[in-house]
């Protein structure tokens, strides 16, 4: 629910396509994080930024 707001004020600000992208931008960084995570602080962290990614795209995109 919160990532949904976020998700809303960067899609309003910079338009659904910029908003796509950069969650996918965020998606990718974060996968790419979890593979070399080492300790498990680093493993909730990029997890977390995983699922905020989600929200970032449009809700119309996502289903």
């Amino acid at each position: 629910m919160l990532g949904e707001i976020q998700g809303g004020v960067v899609a309003n600000r910079t338009g659904a396509k910029a908003s796509f992208l950069i969650g996918v931008i965020v998606k990718i960084g974060s996968l790419i994080m979890l593979i070399y995570s080492v300790e498990p602080w680093m493993f909730f962290l990029f997890s977390a930024l995983n699922g905020l990614s989600v929200t970032l795209r449009p809700f119309s995109m996502n289903h």
